[in-house]
């Protein structure tokens, strides 16, 4: 107990779970504020230290394990920040900013060479030993040292927390457009996170903007992301739904590295299977949790999800919320009972349902620009086109690049806005322009020697006539017989003297 009420005392003496000392003690249910006091100074016995954790965490939430990973946090920071007051100009209004963005993109070039060897080698240690803690700290970090408002009287917390996650995570990604999956986790976090469920205590901003820098900062998170979503049990790569306004929706896997994970891209659909319009996406993060993403509000929202193999419930924070557009209850439809249904999911077509996503999205085909192989060497990515073209790049370019495969699905498609081409990996939700890529130059076709001809030649040296066959080089002519390999080389002069 000495531990955990060491640690009490760092965290009481910050915001991190409450705005004052004062408020927390009204919200643990305490008469007055002396028994916080006590503990925060160091004066309270391990009976009344026991009491306030088990009142964190029947009102709070908050874990003997979250007691000690906050705990660790605000050691971290404040060794972390008292560096980057000496190295970051901090007269500069985005020092902040930029010391974080300098750890996002380990790019340490602007620090002192004294930092670079003395500091930096244990910073870098603890983002790969503990990269929960390591992130934690510099979301924390941010927060703080920019003095950002938070407990706001008259702003409801959910508001605070978009603000602060959208200012950031925006800013990041302008600077990392080619991670789609940690730019949805912006949307998802900035427009609506919080459940009425969750404490709304400054901890669980600084753990969500941790984990939305650790998408940024390491690609394998944001790849291993849509790994750990789940998918429905038993229902296969396609799901047809009656939902409401008797509307036909399609669910269409997008399946993840690890088998059995994925998400699903949603289609509004008609009987004739002509009509097809991709409206949201679907992550089920855990067994109950779900995050949907209109397409046309480009908008993420999480919620609660129930599943009992035949109706799929949603619910929101606001009960008239409905980010799917097609409403809260889902009836899956079983294709094996109408020859109607067979018919329809028969006619639509995987190329289908990728052109509805592109198109919903702003981009098009490119006529030719259909990927028929990548090549993966040590230092670069080739991808080879249907049209005959190659482009590569270097592993370097993009720090995601390591993290792929050749198995990876992976298109191309112009956006109609920008007029501009992106490759686009559509399950691992990464794009890059095609401009960041550097066309090979083609060698012309070999030519093609004419195939053998068949003659008979007289020797005007032997008198003999033979039958063989004669193959035209560049440098002149093979001469053989039918059953052996070619036996001489002759020239052309040479060979023009024999009568045929």
């Amino acid at each position: 107990m000495i531990l955990i009420a060491d640690i009490l005392q760092e965290i009481l003496s910050t915001n991190l779970i409450a705005p004052s000392t004062s408020e927390l003690a009204k919200e643990l249910g305490y008469k007055g504020r002396t028994s916080l006091y006590r503990v925060r100074y160091g004066e309270s016995t391990e009976k009344a230290v026991a009491e306030v954790c088990q009142r964190l965490e029947s009102v709070l939430g908050i874990t003997r394990e979250a007691l000690l990973q906050m705990g660790s946090t605000i050691s971290n920071t404040t060794k972390f920040t008292s560096l980057m007051k000496h190295e970051m100009n901090t007269s500069h209004p985005d020092w902040q900013f930029q010391a974080l963005l300098a750890f996002v993109g380990k790019d340490y070039s602007h620090f002192s060479p004294r930092f670079r060897t003395e500091e930096l080698s244990s910073i870098v240690k603890l983002s790969e030993d503990d990269p929960e803690a390591f992130f934690a700290m510099l979301a924390y970090f941010y927060v703080k040292s920019r003095r950002c408002q938070f407990y706001v009287k008259g702003i409801p917390y959910k508001e605070q927390c978009a603000r602060l996650m959208e200012e950031l995570g925006e800013r990041l990604a302008a600077i990392y457009p080619e991670n789609t999956m940690a730019t949805n986790l912006v949307y998802c976090y900035s427009k609506s996170t919080v459940f009425d469920s969750e404490s709304h205590i400054l901890w669980n901003l600084v753990r969500s903007m941790a984990s939305m820098l650790e998408c940024f900062a390491n690609p394998r998170k944001s790849i291993e992301s849509v790994d750990d979503m789940l998918l429905l049990a038993g229902t296969g790569n396609r799901i047809y739904w009656r939902a409401d306004r008797n509307n036909l929706l399609l669910a269409a896997v997008v399946h993840g590295r690890r088998p059995g994970s994925g998400f699903y891209e949603v289609f509004s659909v008609d009987r004739s299977g002509k009509a097809i319009e991709n409206i949201c996406s679907i992550y089920l993060l855990s067994e109950n949790i779900v995050s949907v993403t209109d397409k046309l509000t480009k908008t993420s929202q999480l919620g609660i999800y129930s599943w009992d193999n035949r109706l799929l419930t949603f619910s929101w924070e606001a009960p008239e919320d409905n980010p799917t557009g097609a409403g809260n209850i889902w009836k899956r439809l079983d294709t094996d009972r109408s020859i109607e249904l067979r018919y329809t999911d028969g006619t639509i077509t995987d190329d289908m349902l990728r052109r509805a996503i592109a198109h919903r999205e702003g981009l098009e085909e490119v006529p030719g620009f259909s990927v028929d192989d990548i090549l993966m060497s040590r230092e670069k990515m080739t991808l080879v086109l249907r049209n005959g073209s190659r482009y590569s790049i270097d592993r370097g370019s993009a720090s995601f690049i390591d993290e792929l495969t050749p198995d990876d699905d992976v298109v191309i498609y112009r956006s109609t806005a920008e007029n501009r081409i992106y490759v686009i990996w559509p399950s691992l939700l990464h794009q890059l322009p095609l401009s960041s890529f550097t066309k090979e130059t083609q060698l012309p076709p070999a030519t093609p020697h004419p195939r053998p001809r068949k003659i008979t030649l007289h020797n005007p040296d032997e008198h003999k006539e033979a039958a063989v066959t004669v193959q035209d080089h560049d440098s002149g002519y093979e001469i053989g017989d039918d059953s052996t390999e070619p036996v001489r080389l002759l020239k052309r002069e040479e060979f023009l003297s024999y009568k045929m």
